[in-house]
Formats: C-alpha cells, sequence, structure tokens
C-alpha cells in the first residue's frame, strides 16, 4: 500500500506493507447436537478366565433313611432276590401267617402233615436223597423197580486150592433173565506167578470180550489189572447157556480158587 507524507513542503513517497491483525479468540461456542451412533465395531477377543470363586455353603441335609429298618412301610420296586439268605421272623405273606405257610397250606387249605397224605405228589426239582435209600420203590418210569436195579452173578469155576489148568467150559451156568451186562470181574484164592491168568466168558459158545479179562501176575483180582476186560457183546437173551474158558494160568506158578462176576441190568 502507498501512501505520501508532506514534510516541509516536500512529499515524500512511503510504502506501507500491512499485516493482518490477528483478532482476540471469542468466546467457545455452544456444543453442537450429537451426532448419530456408528455402526458397531468386531468383537474383541475373550478375555483370560477369572479366578474361582469361593465355596458356597453347604445345602440342607437331605432326607433319605439310612437304615432300611427305618422305612415303616417299604415297598419293593421289584422282585426280592434273597441270594441264598433267610427271611426270618415273618409275621405273614399275602396276609396268610407264616406259620401256616411254612407248613404247606394255602389259605383254605388244610396242611400236610405228612408227605404219605399226597396220594398224587409232584417235585418242583429234582430229589437229593442226601445218601438216603430209596426203598419200596415199584416203577421208575414205568418201568418195574426189579428191572433198573443192578444186580450181580458169581460163578465159582474151580475149588479153592486145586491149581487152575486152561480149557474151555471150565463152568456153565444160564442166564436168569434177558440182561444187559455193565461189567465183569474175576478173582483167585491163590495169585498166578509168571504171567497173567485170562478168562473168557461166552454166550452160546461166542466171547462176550473184545479184550479177555485178566488177573496180572502176584495179584488176586482183576480190578487191579493193567489192562481192563471190554465187553463187545453186552445184550445177553433170556436163558442163554453161558461158559467160562481158562485161556491162562500164570506161567510159573497157576492160580487157584477162580471166580468170576458178571454185573448186569435186567433187560
Amino acid at each position: 500500500m502507498a501512501i505520501s507524507i508532506t514534510v516541509n513542503q516536500k512529499t515524500v513517497p512511503i510504502s506501507i506493507s500491512a499485516a493482518p491483525i490477528v483478532g482476540l479468540t471469542g468466546p467457545t461456542g455452544s456444543t453442537g447436537a450429537t451426532g448419530a451412533t456408528g455402526a458397531q465395531g468386531p468383537t474383541g477377543a475373550t478375555g483370560a478366565t477369572g479366578a474361582t470363586g469361593a465355596t458356597g455353603p453347604q445345602g440342607p441335609a437331605g432326607s433319605g433313611i439310612a437304615n432300611v429298618v427305618e422305612d415303616t412301610t417299604p415297598q419293593l420296586g421289584g422282585n426280592l432276590d434273597a441270594q441264598t439268605n433267610n427271611i426270618t421272623n415273618l409275621g405273614s405273606l399275602n396276609g396268610t401267617a407264616a406259620s401256616t405257610v411254612i407248613s404247606g397250606a394255602a389259605s383254605g387249605a388244610t396242611a400236610l402233615q405228612n408227605v404219605v397224605e399226597d396220594t398224587t405228589p409232584q417235585l418242583g426239582g429234582d430229589l437229593d436223597a442226601q445218601t438216603n435209600n430209596i426203598t419200596n420203590l415199584g416203577s421208575l418210569n414205568g418201568t418195574a423197580a426189579s428191572k433198573i436195579i443192578s444186580r450181580s452173578l458169581t460163578i465159582a469155576c474151580s475149588d479153592e486150592t486145586t491149581a487152575l489148568t486152561t480149557g474151555t467150559a471150565k463152568a456153565t451156568f444160564r442166564m436168569p433173565t434177558a440182561a444187559t451186562i455193565t461189567a465183569v470181574r474175576a478173582s483167585v484164592t491163590t495169585a498166578p506167578a509168571g504171567s497173567v491168568l485170562t478168562v473168557d466168558i461166552n454166550e452160546s459158545g461166542s466171547t462176550i470180550l473184545s479184550t479177555k479179562l485178566t488177573i496180572d501176575a502176584g495179584e488176586k483180582t482183576s480190578a487191579t489189572a493193567a489192562t481192563a476186560a471190554v465187553i463187545s457183546d453186552a445184550s445177553i437173551a433170556d436163558d442163554a447157556e453161558m461158559t467160562i474158558d481158562i485161556d491162562g494160568v500164570g506161567s510159573s506158578t497157576a492160580g487157584a480158587g477162580l471166580k468170576v462176576t458178571i454185573y448186569y441190568n435186567p433187560a
């Protein structure tokens, strides 16, 4: 900006550069209106798990029972398995006095005082005889008891002292009934020495043994024989002619007093 100043009648031009004058700061204006809420930012990472809190106070005691005897009206939710244990001090069962139930009498029935009073007895399981005997048996499954009970027949094949000799039909007898042979046995009063004593048993001339009956040297019974007899024909007809052969008596000393026992069941 150029101006002129007259000093002593002389005009002197002066150039003035005017700089803008900064005014004083005015008072703060009022707060403007709140802007609209911006969009939600992404979820931050999960923070660390906090420390476990203190244990809360103990709850009130439950109402269960410590012993079954405390339940004065017990009821089962299923069948009671006694596990072979006993039920004692029983008052009644389904309203029937225990003394009546134990004696075997149902409600309105008369209790048996003895099994013999039951004319049509039936077992609910196997009968355990506890080593006792069953006597006066009439039949079993329709078969006469006399045909069920095993029997034995002992035949003397010599005298008691005379040395035995080999040969056929040393003793002959007839079978008292049709039978099934279950076992055979032989014995002597004098034991053979040097070799075994050998016996054969025949029905109508044919052997019933596939392995002969023997008594070992130095022994008096076939029960201790090293080789047991084997029965090949166990079915014997009623009144069949039976013979006993002696096939060996001992090589150095012959046995004596031979007896043969046949065990059988009547057919």
